[in-house]
C-alpha cells in the first residue's frame, strides 16, 4: 500500500483521524470486547512513519497521538513534491536531466543567486485557474 510511506496527507491520514475522533487517542490495541481492525497492521506502519517525521507519538502499546501539525505538514510536503514532479516532466520532456537536489524552491535561502530560463509555463491549479 503506497499511503503508508508517502510524505502527503493521505485517505489512511483521515481515517486515523476519524479514529481519534473520542479524545486524539488512535488507540489499535486489541480489546476482546471489539472486532480487531482489518487495517491495524496498514495504520501502526503508517503511524511509524509518520513518528519518524515528528508527526505522531505512541503513547503506550497501541496507542498513538498525531501533532497538532501533522495534517499541515503532511499537506506541505505533498505539495512540493507535485512541484519537484511537475519540473521533472517538464525538463525530461526537453531532454534535460537534473538532480532534484538542484531545484531551488520557495522558501529556500541561498547564498548564490539562481540563473536559468522558463522552460515550460502552466496553470498551477487547473481547475481554479491559477497560476
Amino acid at each position: 500500500m503506497r499511503q503508508i510511506e508517502a510524505e502527503r496527507w493521505t485517505a489512511l491520514d483521515r481515517q486515523l483521524v476519524r479514529d481519534a475522533a473520542r479524545g486524539d487517542i488512535i488507540d489499535l490495541a486489541p480489546h476482546p470486547d471489539r472486532q480487531p481492525d482489518a487495517y491495524a497492521n496498514f495504520k501502526v506502519t503508517r503511524l511509524r512513519k509518520l513518528e519518524t517525521l515528528g508527526l505522531a507519538e505512541q503513547l503506550g502499546p497501541g496507542q498513538w497521538v498525531l501533532t497538532e501539525i501533522a495534517r499541515a505538514v503532511l499537506r506541505e510536503m505533498g505539495l512540493r513534491g507535485d512541484i519537484i514532479k511537475r519540473i521533472h516532466r517538464g525538463l525530461s520532456e526537453r531532454g534535460i536531466e537534473r538532480g532534484s537536489a538542484s531545484y531551488v524552491l520557495a522558501g529556500e535561502s541561498l547564498d548564490d543567486p539562481v540563473l536559468g530560463r522558463l522552460s515550460e509555463r502552466g496553470l498551477d491549479d487547473e481547475l481554479k485557474g491559477t497560476a
